[in-house]
């Protein structure tokens, strides 16, 4: 694979946006969905409690996304955590350094 340059900097700033993001998505779905959505709140509204059942639907939805983008985005840190320790092996095993010290490494 000559002449094929990683850059490990770019693996550390992906992998650490990718930690902020999985943390930020992990705090968002903390509040879906709420308890139940009391159809009082709408007043007289003719449907009111359909209304509120469909909020309830919507907010659980909304839970369930935000808790599928924190695991994919987790998966995203993970997996490139798992390509810089292939770098470091490849590294190593052709003599050159792993420590990320230069901005590139040859693999």
């Amino acid at each position: 694979m000559a002449g094929f340059y990683l850059q490990f900097q770019a693996l550390k700033d992906g992998q650490a946006a990718a930690g902020r993001l999985s943390k930020h998505y992990t705090e968002l779905a903390g509040g879906y969905p709420a308890k139940g959505t009391d159809s009082t709140i709408f007043g007289r509204l003719d449907g009111a409690f359909t209304l509120a059942a469909l909020l309830d639907r919507v907010e659980s939805e909304v839970g369930d996304e935000l808790r599928f983008a924190q695991r994919r985005v987790r998966s995203v840190e993970s997996t490139l955590d798992k390509v810089w320790d292939v770098v470091r092996r490849t590294n190593r095993a052709n003599g050159a350094g792993d420590d990320g010290t230069d901005d590139r490494a040859a693999v």
